[in-house]
């Protein structure tokens, strides 16, 4: 972890139509002034063009510093890359290799890893990005490791973000990295967001940094599938814009698709509603009268995950819910979500959130209350997930590989 004495300057490269949730996550956590808070970031923003440019939101922003801003930056934000197929253009790219070669960090927020991919600093390395666009990063860029599983992946000199909200989970990651787990706790509280103010040991990208996601996160494919989009719209999963002829379309299979589809549904809820059963693959293969290799093929083609993974994913979450607002024993809460023992649950809770119980209640306790909505935020985000995966069964989704580990929020 680096604590920097000197002002940190941070630098958006925004570009014509620029995503505004994606800039104002950047914004928020490195650019906004607050009473109390000691100020260690300057943050501006440049473009290729100096000049308006039109975002996402219906407004237009004046931009006024060009590519030179990058020269002293000591971290760039790509806040986004839309659309995604749009070729970074050569003044564009050398800039951001130059920040780089002298030593300036480069962060994408979800879309921008396309434009940070295309630097050439992504090859052989892995990278996340929002899981709507995951199977289209692999397929443009044959070189990176995709890893649409983890809401953000941090190698010290490159960072990319999931989806949108994850990427101020990485903007808060890189506070936490430069002035220590108190100042982004500190920073969190005062953005009224669970905090994540101890670390635990990580093997997480190749930068060796500690740090642990903050209570109410979840990995990213525990809660949403995967979906192969080349859509220009972050954050919400598009179909492809000219659907196939229906006369390319067997109708006895769009039939035993869709049956899939509610089957799949239906044993989601089914099986969130009895965590606490010994529940095996081999019983939901049977409650949905399949065998559990058909079974693993709908999970995979339909929420990207293999049923044992989802199954354990919705026992950790459940844990986490039970950490956060019960004072009841570890060995208890591993018997409520099916997990047998506290050494399993201990065991299995590590792998997925990277600290123990134990501190992860620790640290989920040191937040003040906010509001009602923040008390029974924690209570309603399992079944949310679950609810989320049923609703998005429908659509067609890509497999992709665990990839090493990376933090996951």
């Amino acid at each position: 972890m680096g604590y920097f004495l000197a002002m940190h300057r941070v630098v958006a490269l925004v570009r014509p139509v620029q995503s505004t949730f994606e800039l104002g996550c950047a914004a928020e956590v490195f650019g906004l002034r607050r009473n109390g808070i000691a100020r260690h970031y300057e943050f501006e923003v440049c473009t290729q063009t100096p000049g308006p440019v039109p975002t996402t939101g219906g407004f237009v922003m004046q931009v006024a510093q060009g590519l030179s801003a990058l020269d002293t930056a000591d971290t760039v934000i790509i806040p986004g890359w839309l659309p995604v197929d749009t070729p970074l253009p050569a003044a564009v790219r050398d800039a951001l290799l130059r920040a780089h070669a002298r030593g300036a960090r480069l962060a994408a927020i979800c879309s921008g890893v396309f434009a940070l991919a295309r630097t050439g600093l992504l090859d052989g390395r892995g990278a996340t990005t929002h899981f709507a666009r995951a199977a289209l990063l692999r397929r443009e860029f044959p070189g990176v490791l995709v890893e649409p599983e983890h809401a953000y992946i941090d190698h010290g000199d490159v960072a990319t973000s999931a989806g949108a909200g994850a990427g101020l989970e990485l903007c808060l990651h890189l506070v936490r990295r430069d002035h220590g787990p108190d100042h982004a706790a500190l920073l969190a509280r005062h953005m009224a967001l669970p905090q994540a103010d101890e670390a635990s040991p990580s093997s997480r990208g190749d930068g060796g940094f500690d740090g642990i996601p903050p209570p109410g996160g979840v990995p990213q494919f525990d809660s949403v599938p995967r979906f192969d989009s080349g859509s220009q719209f972050d954050g919400v999963p598009q179909f492809d814009s000219v659907p196939p002829s229906q006369d390319s379309v067997d109708s006895a299979n769009s039939l035993n698709s869709l049956n899939s589809v509610d089957s799949v549904a239906s044993l989601l809820t089914w099986a969130a509603e009895r965590l606490a059963d010994p529940l095996s693959v081999a019983d939901l293969a049977a409650h949905l009268g399949v065998s559990p290799r058909t079974l693993a093929r709908r999970f995979t083609d339909q929420l990207g995950t293999s049923p044992g993974a989802w199954l354990l994913s919705r026992r950790v979450a459940a844990a986490r819910t039970l950490l956060e607002q019960t004072d009841l024993p570890v060995e208890a809460i591993a018997t409520r979500v099916g997990l047998a023992s506290a050494v399993n649950l201990r065991r299995r809770f590590r792998a997925h959130v990277g600290t123990s119980p134990g501190a992860y209640r620790r640290a989920s306790r040191n937040s003040p209350p906010v509001s009602t909505s923040a008390a029974t935020f924690s209570a309603a985000r399992t079944n949310a997930a679950t609810a989320r995966d049923v609703a998005c069964c429908g659509h067609a989704s890509t497999n992709s590989d665990s990839g090493r580990s990376a933090t996951a929020r």
